[in-house]
């Protein structure tokens, strides 16, 4: 049971503990306008993942993400001696670089450790050639997912926010998840990848996020936050749901107040 959820979204609930479960699906789309509790869930999820002992790895972005990042972090959650054609493929792809004075081999790296060096084999290119390397990267990646005994799940928030070179990254990696059966995948944004697209729709289940509108839903996130109000609580909740038309992020506010009022008192 995933706790401490937003007005509690059971549909949403639902859908990640099926993708945590079972093998029906593999990659779940979240997408709704801002404020309707995109990130509170991903957060819920990562808090279910890490209670299950399940491998992950985030990224919000918010922040300024790039696709070394990517690859970095999940080198570091996966442990970059158990991907051994990544490490390879980073060394010689580092070998074809310019003279940088430094010997690399595979995965012990003389002079400079092996993130440094996926760095340079992927910056200061021109697009052609960073996406020919991407691609032999993933294309290695992939080899070593292909071994994993566990799940790993990578999760992705904000994604309208999204640059164009990690997006033609995140749609070429879907079309991989046929073949990669222990990798989950969950985006969550305003925009996200078509649900119905060729490779990997097959494996896509897409949920919209239209707000809370069920006013018991609320009364039980004002009970769990020991937020109370001489007002009778399914009145008020009714009206907060009629007038904000169910948005999560408005009414968590209001709630919010309320409590904090009542601390005050």
């Amino acid at each position: 049971m995933i706790m401490d959820m937003l007005a509690n979204y059971r549909k949403e609930r639902e859908a990640f503990e099926k993708l945590l479960d079972c093998d029906s699906y593999r990659i779940l789309l979240l997408c709704g306008k801002s404020g309707m509790g995109k990130t509170t869930l991903l957060r819920a999820f990562e808090k279910l993942l890490e209670a299950k002992k399940v491998c992950y790895v985030s990224f919000t972005f918010k922040d300024m993400i790039v696709l070394q990042s990517i690859f970095s972090l999940i080198g570091d959650s996966l442990e970059w001696e158990n991907l051994t054609h990544l490490s390879e493929c980073i060394s010689t792809l580092s070998r074809s670089q310019e003279p940088i004075n430094v010997t690399v081999n595979s995965n012990r790296l003389i002079g400079m450790n092996i993130k440094q060096t996926l760095h340079l084999v992927l910056e200061n290119k021109n697009h052609a050639e960073r996406q020919t390397h991407w691609q032999q990267l993933t294309d290695s990646l992939s080899k070593d997912l292909r071994k994993l005994s566990q799940p790993l799940f990578i999760l992705l928030d904000t994604y309208e926010r999204v640059n164009s070179e990690i997006q033609e990254w995140v749609e070429s990696f879907l079309k991989r998840i046929r073949f990669l059966p222990q990798l989950r995948i969950v985006i969550a944004g305003q925009q996200v990848p078509d649900e119905n697209s060729i490779g990997y729709g097959n494996y896509t289940t897409l949920l919209k996020l239209e707000g809370v509108t069920r006013a018991e839903d609320w009364v039980e996130y004002m009970e769990s936050r020991k937020c109370q109000s001489k007002l009778d609580a399914m009145e008020l909740m009714k009206f907060m749901c009629h007038h904000y038309k169910g948005h999560p992020q408005e009414i968590a506010s209001v709630i919010e107040s309320l409590s904090m009022m009542k601390e005050l008192l």
